[in-house]
Order: C-alpha cells, then structure tokens, then sequence
C-alpha cells in the first residue's frame, strides 16, 4: 500500500513539473549552470552604462528642480514677494515637496555637488549653488525680521537660530562644499553660524 502510494505521488510530482515547464519553458539547473542564468527580479541585476547611470540622474535631478523653487511669496494671498524690502512674518519659501533648509536638503546638496563634480554636468553644481545664493542673499533681512518678531514664522529661522544638529550639521557640511565649489562669500557667515552652535551650543557630554 505505501509502495503503491509513494508511486502515486511520485507520477504526480512528474505531472506537476512537467506542466510547471511547459507553462515557463525556461533554462534551468539541468540545461545550464544557475550562475549563468539570468535572474527574473523586477529590477535588472546587471552593471548599469554610464549613460544609464546619467539619465536616472538627470531625472531625478529635473523632479528636485521643479518641486524645490527658491522664490518667496506670501503664504495668505499666494503672491509673490517682489524684493527684500516687502517681506513680512506673512512671508514663506515658495511650497513645493520639500523644505530648502532641511536636514535631508542639506545632504541632497551634497550629492547635487557630487554628481555635478563626477558628470561635469552644471546642471546638478548649479540646484546647490543657486539655492544656496538664494537662502544667503536673503538671510540678513529675515534675520532683522526674526529678532523683530522671535515668535513668528521665518523660513529660515534654522539658518539663523538652530536649535538641534538637524538644523546644521547636514546644511553646514553642504554650505562648505558649495562654498569651496566657488558659490558666493556671504555663505561664510552662515557657515560660521551653524559651527558655532555645532562647537558651543549643541548638547555635548561633558
């Protein structure tokens, strides 16, 4: 009886694989060694090209350049704020998918400056400089208007008074590279900024 179940299920087991193959007529262990088989994953396991490398590149970096603008407009009528002169604590960074003074941001504008050192593409070394420029032209009238109105909404109130690393350590390290890649000397005293509160304030063991 069990001779005669084992054959049963050894028939079974035939029929199975043998429709498994016709279904999915693949090269297998038996016709091929498996290091030689490609692999069926989503992604493809193979060393990307240079070119496909740049092109995932390119496309990331045209998402970030649309969804990060670096303009101010007024967050209750959602006009743009023409010059310094007019801001007000009603004043925000044009919203898009992600904040230009963030922890995260500050290590998108390091890899920005990296791909653009690796591709000699300016594409990428400009996203970090331009904004970069833009937050350093601007921060001497917001900072006026933060120790006016301390309790108020700044958009760069990290720059000017950070509180925790994740306001500077990221944002600092970023500032330094796009400042030795030849971006604009008034970096250098936000940059003086952050490393202050990085040395002196930050909380330490003693």
């Amino acid at each position: 009886m069990c001779s005669r179940s084992g054959n049963l299920i050894a028939i079974l087991f035939l029929i199975l694989c043998n429709s498994l193959k016709a279904q999915n007529p693949r090269a297998n262990d038996v016709t091929a060694p498996l290091h030689a088989l490609a692999p069926s994953y989503p992604v493809p396991y193979t060393i990307p090209k240079t070119e496909e490398i740049k092109a995932v590149l390119i496309r990331v970096y045209n998402y970030l350049d649309s969804v990060t603008p670096f303009q101010f407009t007024n967050r209750l009528t959602n006009e743009a704020v023409k010059g310094l002169s007019n801001i007000d604590t009603n004043t925000i960074v044009k919203p898009g998918d992600f904040r230009l003074t963030s922890y995260e941001w500050g290590v998108v504008y390091s890899g920005m400056l990296r791909a653009g050192e690796i591709t000699n593409d300016d594409r990428f070394t400009n996203y970090a400089k331009n904004r970069m420029n833009f937050i350093a032209n601007s921060i001497d009238a917001f900072r006026a208007l933060y120790q006016k109105y301390p309790t108020r909404s700044n958009p760069f109130r990290q720059p000017i008074d950070p509180r925790a690393l994740d306001d500077a350590g990221a944002m600092c390290a970023a500032m330094i590279k796009t400042f030795r890649a030849g971006s604009q000397q008034n970096l250098r005293p936000i940059i003086d900024n952050y490393i202050n509160y990085i040395s002196t304030k930050e909380f330490r063991l003693s």
